[in-house]
């Protein structure tokens, strides 16, 4: 506040010494330095008031930096639903937004790619900020088909997923789409299907198995070892077979051959033949089949003509 400057005094400013500024009771450094001195010289516009012009005290600028904050993430790129840990360094404290939070490292989990910046300030007041991108990766809606859900024992079903881009099945890790399966029983089957980006999501698709093949009765005796009545001995359990049982006489292999040359072998099982002759076998084939009959690779019979199964 001026004392004896009269109505309108003059001013003049100084930075170091050097005059600077406008004919104003203010004056406004643009960047200021370290340890610059600033004065101010007032004239009066009184007449005759002595110590006209008149020297200011002498103010010395501390200017200090500001921080150089800076931002990193565990992660840049996430699969919606994830989280990523954002960590500030450079300042005393911080402030983040969006949010406003101060916590630092700061855990988000953004729906949607994100942009955030934290606010850095140094123990002397002075602050910057930094920004850090967040990229939201969509999670796939995986889907998974069938060409058929319900097969036959033997039989085998192609599984195809959609909605990714790689695809894993399990049971078994098969990877690839589409894939071929033939359970043996009826079996779920979870597909994992990963998107470009990382990405993944699951879903499943069950497979039904049913014994749906035709049942082949067999009626024969065989010479040696018959003994009357439409029986015949028990042949495994005379020769002390381990497991064996008085009704069984022996195993024979009943083979499925083409109807046509050259008779080509379809399908083959080892079955037990009771003591009274009987014998069945379940075939998952159907269709018109010439059946042959191995025992012990000594007797080989075949049907006369091709049954129908």
């Amino acid at each position: 506040t001026p004392t004896n400057g009269g109505s309108t005094p003059a001013y003049q400013w100084q930075v170091n010494g050097s005059n600077t500024g406008t004919n104003s009771p203010t004056f406004t450094l643009s960047n200021p330095i370290n340890l610059q001195t600033i004065t101010c010289i007032m004239t009066s516009s009184l007449a005759g008031v002595s110590g006209s012009p008149a020297t200011s005290n002498t103010i010395t600028l501390t200017v200090n930096n500001p921080p150089a904050v800076s931002v990193s993430a565990s992660a840049t790129s996430l699969c919606a639903g994830n989280s990523s840990i954002l960590t500030a360094s450079g300042g005393s404290t911080y402030v983040w937004m969006p949010g406003s939070s101060n916590v630092n490292p700061l855990t988000v989990t953004p729906a949607a790619t994100s942009v955030y910046t934290v606010t850095g300030t140094s123990a002397n007041g002075c602050s910057a900020t930094a920004s850090i991108s967040i990229n939201v990766n969509a999670i796939p809606v995986v889907g998974a088909t069938a060409s058929s859900s319900t097969i036959c024992n033997g039989s085998s079903a192609t599984l195809t997923g959609n909605g990714a881009s790689t695809y894993t099945w399990m049971p078994g890790s098969i990877s690839g789409n589409p894939v071929t399966v033939s359970p043996g029983t009826t079996t779920t089957y979870t597909v994992t299907g990963l998107t470009s980006q990382g990405c993944s999501a699951t879903t499943t698709k069950t497979i039904i198995v049913n014994n749906c093949g035709s049942v082949l009765n067999l009626k024969l005796y065989l010479q040696g070892y018959y003994l009357s009545g439409g029986l015949m001995q028990d042949a495994l359990w005379n020769e002390g077979v381990s497991g064996a049982l008085t009704n069984v006489t022996d195993t024979i292999t009943v083979e499925l051959h083409q109807s046509t040359s050259p008779f080509a072998l379809v399908a083959s099982q080892k079955v037990l033949l009771y003591t009274n002759g009987t014998a069945s076998c379940l075939f998952t084939q159907s269709g018109s089949y010439y059946v042959a009959i191995k025992h012990r690779n000594t007797v080989w019979t075949w049907s006369a003509l091709p049954l129908l199964l």
